[in-house]
Order: C-alpha cells, then sequence, then structure tokens
C-alpha cells in the first residue's frame, strides 16, 4: 500500500510526471521566499545564497549530532565536485540558539571550529 501511494504521489505531485526540474522556478512561482540570516561567521545571508543555483542540498546539522558532524567532508566533496554545474550544499545549524531566539556565542564557536576542522567550505546559516 505504501509503495502504491509513494508512486501515485511521485507521478501526480507538483505537476505531474511530464515537469521538467528546471521549471520549478519559473512555472510555479519561486520555491522559496526572501528570508534573511546570520550564517555561524556573523555575516548577514539572504535567499542569493540558494538562488542561483539548479539544485540546493540542506543540510540540518547540530553541534551536538556525532553522524552530522561525521558526514560533513562528504558533504564537502560533493559540494566542491557539483557546484560548477550548479549544485549547492546549505547547512542549517540548528542549536546555535537559545528557546528565545538569542545566540549562544559558545555554541556558535564550537560549529566554527567543527566546520573548520571538517574543512567545510559551504556555507551554514543560524535558523
Amino acid at each position: 500500500m505504501a509503495v502504491l501511494l509513494l508512486s501515485s504521489v511521485s507521478l501526480t505531485g507538483c505537476g505531474g510526471a511530464n515537469q521538467q526540474a528546471d521549471d520549478l522556478g519559473t512555472k510555479y512561482g519561486p520555491i522559496f521566499e526572501s528570508f534573511s540570516a546570520k550564517d555561524i561567521y556573523g555575516a548577514d545571508q539572504d535567499e542569493n545564497l540558494i538562488l542561483n543555483a539548479r539544485y540546493t542540498l540542506v543540510l540540518i546539522w547540530s553541534t551536538t549530532c556525532n553522524p552530522c558532524i561525521e558526514g560533513m567532508p562528504k558533504m564537502e566533496a560533493l559540494y566542491q565536485e557539483y557546484k560548477a554545474i550548479g549544485v549547492n550544499v546549505l547547512g542549517i545549524v540548528v542549536n546555535l540558539q537559545d528557546q528565545e531566539g538569542n545566540p549562544i556565542p559558545a555554541t556558535i564557536t564550537d560549529a566554527v571550529s567543527i566546520a573548520e576542522v571538517k574543512g567545510v567550505t559551504f556555507p551554514n546559516i543560524m535558523i
């Protein structure tokens, strides 16, 4: 039953099976609205991080997720190999703020350290 449901969703979702992936940003309007966020280095970022990419792979991670951290070099390799043809990687670090949305400096420092140790050059932003 689940396979049948997934098959029907893949054939009918977002315009049907004949829709081309390149049409997503034009035929049906923008996928993402405008947004603004700080990256882990404190710089302001916005939707321009993803607008010029054909595809963006989003890596959601935290400084306490060992599998996420261990996988970062592979994500970086993917980013380096495919960015020339329009594939982007964007990291979103989920534990850099407290419940009120205030930055946690020690955790941000941890995120920067992790990114540098793992050799990550793709952008990483806060929620």
